[in-house]
């Protein structure tokens, strides 16, 4: 395989995520203050549901720019041709290292800005300044092991789940998935990853809005999880569950997009770490047991004709 170009992918997936984040900024505000201890409607309710936006804006574009760079060289790291029954782990591995790297950007802006969102007035800089003065730069990742201990998971069901559900389209209609239809794979991927890990997500924002000293602003996950269980049940382990289905439209739109860029950015060409030929789709759908073997020949044939090599 071929080195992965790293402008193309560094702006592309930059160009995705800023694109993504500010269109669905209201929704993630709402999930937020669901998830806050004060409750819905003390947080701000549907009042202001741009707060902490510069946060995101300053965020976004680095935070995406670095996972996805990880993810299509960690990707690139990894393959081999004799591999391709283990291309499922290859994306676990390559989504988990690239979460981990973004989050070291992603986790300061992300305490702002649901400190903002939870406070619509107060104004963003006001709560960095705050931040800063009373907790120093420890303040601003407060909740970084717990944010990488939710992305990871959703990264470990949303990366593979979007790369099966393109194979398994690919076999089906005999050549690699058009643009919308890989868009449609990564939002129904997004929305169940965002539903079955919404509990940790509610640990990571009780976690980043929880009081200076308090027990909470430790850290520790189980801790954070029990007192959300012992005092609101089930249904606040899943507050917010709805609105995080946000990241299957979310996702429905930067994963073509960083495709669709990181082509035109290598002079048309497919990107190499995109590309999906009969050699590896098949032996994924085989995985799957969704292969025909006297449809073989015929799918290798149409894959041949469309497909990168």
């Amino acid at each position: 395989m071929d080195r992965p170009g790293f402008t193309a992918s560094l702006v592309a997936g930059g160009v995705a995520g800023v694109s993504v984040d500010l269109i669905l900024f209201p929704l993630d505000t709402i999930k937020t203050r669901l998830q806050s201890p004060q409750g819905f409607y003390k947080a701000g309710g549907f009042y202001g549901v741009y707060a902490g936006v510069p946060s995101t804006a300053i965020g976004s574009f680095p935070n995406a720019a670095a996972f996805f760079v990880t993810y299509e060289y960690v990707k690139w790291i990894l393959n081999t041709d004799a591999s391709s029954y283990l291309m499922p782990v290859t994306h676990m591995l390559a989504a988990s290292a690239g979460e981990v790297v973004a989050c070291l950007i992603r986790v300061p802006s992300e305490v702002v800005k649901q400190r903002a969102q939870v406070s619509a007035s107060s104004g963003t800089f006001h709560i960095f300044s705050n931040i800063l003065c009373q907790e120093g730069i420890q303040g601003l990742y407060r909740g970084y092991k717990s944010t990488v201990l939710r992305e990871i998971p959703f990264s470990l069901v949303q990366f593979p789940l979007w790369e099966s559900l393109k194979a398994l389209w690919s076999w089906r209609q005999g050549h690699v998935v058009d643009c919308w239809q890989s868009a449609v794979c990564g939002a129904f991927a997004g929305g169940f990853a965002a539903a079955v890990t919404t509990p940790l997500d509610v640990a990571k924002t009780r976690i980043m809005l929880a009081k200076a000293g308090s027990s909470t602003a430790s850290g520790n996950i189980l801790s954070a999880l029990h007192a959300v269980w012992r005092t609101q049940g089930l249904s606040g382990l899943f507050a917010g569950m709805a609105p995080p289905f946000k990241k299957g439209p979310c996702c429905e739109k930067s994963f073509p997009s960083s495709e669709q860029l990181s082509s035109h950015l290598n002079n048309g060409k497919s990107s190499p770490a995109r590309v999906t030929t009969w050699r590896t789709c098949l032996p994924r759908c085989r995985v799957a047991g969704v292969t025909s073997s006297a449809r073989l020949p015929e799918l290798r044939e149409k894959m041949m004709s469309t497909a990168v090599l």
